[in-house]
């Protein structure tokens, strides 16, 4: 099967280590910030060739970690290893960091809460991500009742046109699930910019180390 690299970029309110049970003490976090090496961060699931990288500890920057040049480099180095990188976004309503990082990866799965999210949210997720240049791939909608299945209907006929034969080195999936608690919304965070690197900095393993075990 395809490898997958699964990176949780939700570093305010992560849910990925629980799901797969996997320690969350370094992550996206301590990695962008130079604090711990690649395969520290790694954690292998029970699932074949799915590994993932927890949120790790809350930084104060989130935003500006995500589009750092490190984050880019770490994708670019991940890429060499694995067929998919996957990246769980934010609320796209509610922080910048999902159309932050679909103005420059390959493509976006929009991820819709059914009778969760506000109407008209898939609406205004789906403009923002238009606004950031975005490949929108399609939708996938989440907690559906199996009565309300045909409701469906709408996105799978909007985005049946626009679905590729085959899925991009590295997509995001953006949630577009309404975040109350949020504690600052899309457009209050400063604009991204590269983070200087520590004068402790960890030195990142080269692009020959393999994170997939033989």
């Amino acid at each position: 099967g395809k490898r997958i690299i699964l990176i949780e970029a939700d570093m305010r309110k992560p849910s990925l280590h629980r799901f797969f049970g996997v320690s969350n003490e370094v992550g996206l976090s301590t990695l962008l910030q130079g604090k711990c090496k690649l395969t520290d961060a790694l954690r292998q699931t029970d699932i074949e060739n799915l590994v993932v990288i927890p949120a790790g500890p809350q930084p104060m920057n989130p935003s500006e970690l995500l589009g750092s040049d490190r984050m880019r480099e770490l994708v670019e180095m991940l890429e060499e290893h694995c067929d998919l990188v996957l990246f769980d976004t934010p609320s796209t309503i509610v922080f910048s960091d999902g159309p932050m990082l679909a103005s420059w990866i390959d493509a976006v799965i929009m991820v819709v809460s059914a009778n969760q999210a506000p109407r008209g949210t898939e609406t205004h997720t789906r403009d923002l991500l238009r606004k950031a240049k975005a490949n929108i791939l399609g939708v996938v909608v989440n907690r559906m009742q199996p009565e309300a299945v045909d409701s469906c209907y709408y996105y799978s006929h909007y985005y049946a046109q626009a679905l590729p034969s085959e899925m991009p080195a590295a997509a995001l999936g953006v949630g577009a699930e309404s975040e109350p608690e949020a504690d600052k919304p899309t457009g209050s965070e400063p604009k991204p910019k590269a983070i200087p690197a520590p004068e402790t900095e960890t030195t990142p393993e080269s692009a020959e180390e393999n994170p997939f075990p033989e």
